[in-house]
């Protein structure tokens, strides 16, 4: 990650009128005087702190809150990713494809990464732009790409084979299914950008909707350590759940009603457990017989 500055250990700090730290926060300013000294080093951000405001700024991109995560890079001194990956995603997201082999090209050179890896994010872009080609009735571009782009990096022969049938779709449905893709847009190049920062190192970019991930282990935690969680009445992730606080349910929520009686066991029954859905229960006996 890049610092636009640097976090050194200034036991002070003023603002552009002359003010000193505790003449602000005397007048009620002390989010603003937070918000400068981080800036100036008198409060230095720990590791902690620049991998969640990398995080937040990420999500924020992510919804549509462009301004305000440009506000955070600008009050925090961080950059969210490398400048370099910025502008791949830019070059991605137009369609821009010739800019985006070329920062691809740049990043070989930051992460002197194997040639590999380099093949298979170059392949990916390829495949994106034949495609658009395809979908664009541009059949001429779009063989000259397969031919003289695709076939020369000798990856994935066999992918390369199955685009080749692809000029003879009958519909931009039937496209759409044969490569199991979004079609041209935003949804298909954002999805190929989510693709690609799957192999970038955590200091050039952030893998994809990271926050995301992090909070949905953390709400998959805390359901398996309920006692009482009843997953039929939540079957999706978030049901009933907020991230604002910790999840705990009553134990009157759990079923008490007798549904069925089991009587394979003749003998004493040392463990039980419910499937995840809870739709099935295995018990086992003193004599290892599971049922």
């Amino acid at each position: 990650m890049h610092e636009g500055n640097p976090n050194g250990s200034s036991s002070s700090c003023e603002n552009q009128n002359g003010d000193s730290e505790n003449e602000i926060s005397s007048k009620g300013d002390s989010s603003l005087v937070r918000s400068k000294c981080v800036k100036m080093g008198a409060f230095p951000l720990t590791h902690k702190d620049k991998d969640i405001i990398r995080l937040i700024g990420q999500y924020l991109k992510n919804t549509g809150f462009e301004q305000t995560a440009d506000k955070l890079v600008d009050e925090s001194g961080l950059y969210l990713e490398h400048p370099v990956a910025t502008q791949l995603r830019s070059h991605i997201l137009a369609g821009n494809w010739t800019k985006a082999e070329a920062s691809l090209a740049e990043l070989h050179k930051l992460l002197s990464s194997d040639e590999s890896m380099m093949k298979e994010m170059k392949f990916s872009v390829l495949k994106q732009k034949y495609l658009e080609m395809v979908e664009d009735g541009k059949l001429i571009e779009a063989i000259h790409c397969l031919r003289y782009e695709l076939t020369p990096l000798k990856f994935n022969t066999g992918q390369v084979h199955k685009l080749s049938t692809y000029v003879m779709y009958d519909s931009l449905d039937e496209l759409k299914e044969m490569a199991n893709w979004a079609g041209k847009g935003y949804a298909s190049r954002q999805s190929l950008m989510e693709h690609l920062q799957t192999f970038l190192p955590i200091h050039i970019v952030l893998p994809p909707k990271r926050l995301d991930k992090l909070l949905d282990q953390a709400v998959s935690h805390q359901i398996h350590q309920c006692k009482y969680h009843n997953r039929s009445l939540s079957p999706h992730l978030y049901d009933d759940f907020s991230l604002l606080t910790d999840h705990i349910c009553a134990k009157d929520s759990f079923p008490s009603r007798c549904t069925h009686i089991l009587t394979q066991h003749g003998d004493q029954v040392w463990f039980c457990r419910f499937s995840p859905d809870g739709s099935l229960l295995a018990t086992g006996k003193q004599v290892s017989l599971l049922s």
